[in-house]
This record gives C-alpha cells, sequence and structure tokens, in this order.
C-alpha cells in the first residue's frame, strides 16, 4: 500500500478545522489504496479541501460504510 506520511510539524501548524478536513482526505485516501484503487490526485484533494467540512466528514464516512457493506452485505 502506497501511502505518504503526513509532516507532523505542518500539520500541527494548521487550524483545528482543516486538520480535520485533512484527516478526512486521508482516510478516503486510505480506503481506496486499502481497495487497490487509485489515490486522489491533487486535483481532487483541492476539491474535496474545499468542501465545506459537515460535507466532507460525511462524505467520508460514506465511502467507508460503502466498502464495509460491499465486504460484509450480511452485517447490512
Amino acid at each position: 500500500m502506497r501511502t505518504t506520511p503526513i509532516n507532523e510539524l505542518v500539520f500541527l501548524q494548521l487550524s483545528e478545522e482543516s486538520q480535520v478536513k485533512v484527516m478526512c482526505i486521508y482516510h478516503i485516501n486510505l480506503t481506496f489504496l486499502e481497495h487497490n484503487l487509485a489515490p486522489i490526485n491533487v486535483k481532487d484533494f483541492d476539491s474535496l479541501y474545499d468542501k465545506p467540512l459537515t460535507e466532507l466528514h460525511h462524505l467520508a464516512g460514506s465511502i467507508r460504510a460503502r466498502f464495509h457493506q460491499a465486504l460484509y452485505p450480511e452485517f447490512e
């Protein structure tokens, strides 16, 4: 699995809202990579980052839920 570590010093300099946005995007990207899909590119990152926090948080949860449902349909 290909991931780039988050630069902790840069991350800690972000506002709390920006930290949450970055973590949501990181989790979306991690989900894609875990399922052998293409990682998020810069354009996608920018598009996701520009979304309101509540929408981004909902999107990240929905993506994880859909993959979980596909892997474990008996639990849905």
